[in-house]
């Protein structure tokens, strides 16, 4: 007991504000993290409509809407996140998550441990090397990844239980593990996590493990048949999040995987193993503004630190019991590999070459976490091992290892409290000054430019010497001032663009790659191209951090959120369309290339044409004009009446997505890819009520597979199996 209530000891005196004052963590790092891009925008976005009894399967405030729960990363499904923001506020809730989460790293990691026989002290060292390592703290802002790495413990510890008792309810647990992590969001780590099980079963049941001789000789068919229950539940109890995952990924950017320079990114390289000793060898990018750019990759995505203690009892284990048998073994073994994997050594390569999924994978070094995982148990194996060879008298062992423990955690806590940056929530909350201008759910807000000005803002702000708390936080409210990318959920506004790239939707990436501001003779102006595409996505302001010379922006306002920072320009564009409107012509094209070229021709009025890649049945409509009016706009449903003057297409400009459905005066009509990304409707002369229905089969049936699994299993319908001696 005195374990657990030291973990969670350290844990509040890790993140006081957090459990004291109601802050909420906004950043680990000097850069635009996923808690301001990602987490809390979509969790506010998730409280507001769970308030009004619905599960939002799209979000319309990013990307010109969006298939938000497909996409794993938010994490929607995850029983944690979403019991979270049923009970409390979006920041709370982030924060509970949070805490949670490390919770979990920790004492499940102490359970193992204790399943494989160390002492409380050594489970507590294990717990909290991995759980406060650098590398869980880093992951703090990346909350999806810590929602997948924390239930690794639960995992192991499942199969430890399988090998001693023989029962496969225990695989069935292990499995439950898995999907926890599958729900968690970040595939890398579950897929990664799925061969160190595999290899962690073959170890246990061919008799190599301590506990698993009784095994040997039936440990084949065992294995085979254990790993296919533990995948087998795994999948069917995540099927809700993996099949609309798997419906999403043809539509993406990753659609055909990436190239290996892509997947090496963020690169981690031979210099970055002296991470495992200090954090700091290359220079702490919140005291070197020349590491502001380069701290992603080289500080916090190398983060690897367990602490030196620790570090110095896994080696100590691994050297010393290396012609002993016990899990120290397959520790360190896993330990090797994962580095070598992490370095994209010639493992990876070939991996990488011969594995299909790994090509959709970015960033070897994400194998970390099984380092950090192995090398934190190997720590408690160590400290274990020490205490039985030194053989000290009962109080001198204490004050031993009392001792390392106490340095330890002092180590994890100087790195972990220092660069956790908290903030009352009503700061970040508060509406940016341009907020309420933009508050119409007709048109969007297109930000451009304004990741760059980011850097900009931490360097200066970095370069004045030693930061307080408050010098941290301004270049965070500069850039919330700029409404950066994916950040407009927090505020209830709709936006195109967004932070992440490698989930965007191809036909809209083809048009976000058009979407730029052209120097003409030193003034910087709005292309005509550029002009019919912020069209086609119903932008109706940009907000930059430099001024446009151009007739066909007004400037609304102006605003200096940062004393040395950039002015922020809000501009609304002469003439923009409104997200649903009527065309009465219809351009044919083959490919995705012609839509754009036909886009980018100077020929091009998006008000008065649509483009379609399917031939439309109707002919080409005459003259048409209309009165539209929003009934119902909702993440699932939207219902518009609308009074036709004549025969044309209906586009709304909401992405074109499977799932989506469409009645038209109560019947089934087919919706139509239009300019690319968007729908389109063909209809009549006269008044028509529309309905535009989220509906994905996808989601359906994994939600019915996770459910029926999950009933199955709490009847024992997959665990009444034994295996025989």
């Amino acid at each position: 007991m005195w374990a657990v209530i030291s973990f969670l000891g350290f844990l509040a005196a890790l993140f006081p504000g957090v459990i004291f004052k109601g802050r909420m963590v906004l950043a680990t790092e000097p850069m635009a993290t996923d808690i301001i891009h990602l987490h809390l925008p979509l969790r506010i976005f998730l409280e507001t409509w769970l308030k009004k009894g619905i599960f939002p399967l799209w979000c319309p405030l990013i990307y010109c809407g969006f298939p938000v729960q497909a996409w794993g990363e938010a994490s929607f499904c995850h029983p944690v996140s979403l019991i979270a923001s049923l009970i409390l506020p979006a920041p709370q809730a982030l924060s509970a998550t949070i805490l949670l989460a490390l919770t979990a790293a920790g004492l499940l990691t102490m359970l193992y441990a204790r399943e494989i026989n160390l002492s409380w002290p050594a489970s507590f060292l294990s717990a909290c090397s991995f759980a406060f390592s650098a590398y869980c703290i880093q992951k703090v802002q990346q909350l999806d990844h810590l929602l997948t790495l924390c239930w690794l413990g639960l995992v192991f510890y499942g199969w430890e239980r399988y090998f001693r008792s023989g029962f496969r309810q225990w695989v069935a647990l292990a499995g439950a593990g898995w999907a926890l992590q599958i729900l968690g969001g970040y595939p890398t780590f579950w897929c990664y996590t799925l061969p160190a099980v595999c290899a962690y079963a073959a170890y246990g049941l061919s008799g190599k493990g301590d506990r698993s001789k009784s095994l040997r000789f039936s440990w084949i068919s065992d294995f085979v048949v254990s790993v296919l229950i533990f995948v087998a539940v795994g999948l069917s109890l995540s099927a809700v999040q993996w099949i609309p995952t798997l419906e999403m990924l043809p539509w993406t950017v990753r659609s055909g995987g990436l190239s290996y320079s892509q997947a090496m990114y963020p690169y981690y390289g031979w210099p970055q193993l002296l991470n495992w000793l200090t954090m700091t060898f290359q220079g702490d990018p919140w005291k070197n503004p020349m590491q502001v750019e380069i701290g992603f990759e080289r500080f916090w995505e190398g983060a690897s630190y367990i602490g030196v203690i620790p570090l110095i009892l896994a080696l100590f284990c691994s050297v010393e019991g290396v012609k002993r048998p016990g899990r120290h073994r397959f520790f360190s073994a896993l330990f090797v590999v994962s580095l070598a994997l992490a370095l994209a050594t010639l493992p990876y390569k070939l991996l990488w070459a011969l594995v299909p999924v790994f090509r959709f994978f970015r960033g070897p070094s994400r194998f970390l976490f099984l380092a950090v995982f192995s090398g934190s148990l190997l720590a408690g194996l160590g400290l274990d091992r020490l205490r039985r060879k030194l053989q000290f008298h009962p109080s001198r062992d204490r004050l031993l290892t009392g001792s390392l423990i106490v340095l330890t955690l002092a180590d994890l806590w100087s790195y972990g409290f220092k660069h956790t940056m908290t903030v009352p929530p009503s700061i970040w909350l508060k509406a940016p000054k341009v907020a309420d201008k933009l508050r119409n759910p007709l048109t969007r807000a297109g930000p451009l430019g304004t990741d760059d000005v980011f850097v900009t803002l931490c360097r200066r702000a970095i370069s004045k010497g030693t930061l307080t708390p408050a010098d941290r936080l301004r270049p965070y409210l500069a850039y919330k001032e700029l409404l950066g990318p994916s950040t407009e959920p927090t505020w209830g506004l709709q936006g195109s663009w967004s932070y992440y790239s490698e989930v965007r939707l191809k036909r809209l990436k083809d048009l976000h790659d058009h979407s730029w501001l052209t120097a003409v003779n030193g003034k910087v102006v709005l292309p005509l191209e550029t002009s019919n595409v912020l069209k086609l996505q119903a932008i109706e302001f940009l907000i930059t951090p430099g001024p446009i010379n151009d007739s066909r922006c007004e400037l609304i306002e102006t605003s200096h959120p940062l004393a040395d920072g950039p002015t922020v320009f809000l501009y609304k564009l002469a003439k923009f369309l409104p997200r649903a409107f009527v065309v009465s012509k219809r351009v044919a094209a083959r490919t995705s290339e012609d839509v754009i070229a036909h886009i980018l021709s100077l020929n091009f009025d998006p008000s008065q044409m649509v483009i379609l890649e399917k031939p439309s049945p109707e002919g080409n409509p005459a003259a048409a004009g209309s009165d539209i009016n929003w009934e119902k706009d909702e993440p699932d449903e939207i219902r518009l009446q609308t009074h036709m003057k004549g025969d044309g297409y209906l586009v709304l400009s909401d992405t074109y997505y499977p799932g989506w459905q469409a009645t038209v005066d109560g019947e089934r009509t087919k919706i139509l890819q239009a300019n690319g990304n968007f729908r389109a409707l063909w209809l009549k002369k006269g008044e028509h009520r529309i309905s535009f229905t989220f509906k994905p089969l996808s989601f359906r049936i994994g939600l019915m597979i996770s459910a029926l699994s999950g009933l199955m299993l709490v009847f024992g319908r997959l665990t009444r199996f034994r295996i025989h001696a």
